[in-house]
């Protein structure tokens, strides 16, 4: 499956104007990841543009209530080693 285009977007603010777009047009909106899956869940079957999220990687440990925030652009084993 071949997407119609590919974005790497390199803040969450530029993903939003891709998905507001793709809306406003009825594109097609296709997340990837870093491709680990075995699901075959970004798979651009109906075309459209397939977002890149692998430069979203912000890191953000609150250590008062541990609550833990970070970008879909990091491995587990990376948020691993961080904590």
């Amino acid at each position: 499956f071949k997407p119609w285009a590919v974005c790497c977007p390199t803040c969450v603010q530029e993903v939003q104007r891709v998905v507001a777009l793709c809306s406003e047009f009825r594109i097609p909106v296709v997340p990837r990841g870093a491709g680990t899956g075995l699901e075959g869940g970004a798979l651009p079957v109906r075309g459209g543009v397939v977002v890149d999220v692998m430069n979203l990687r912000h890191f953000d440990l609150q250590s008062d209530d541990l609550v833990l925030t970070c970008g879909p652009g990091l491995f587990k084993l990376e948020v691993n080693k961080m904590l």
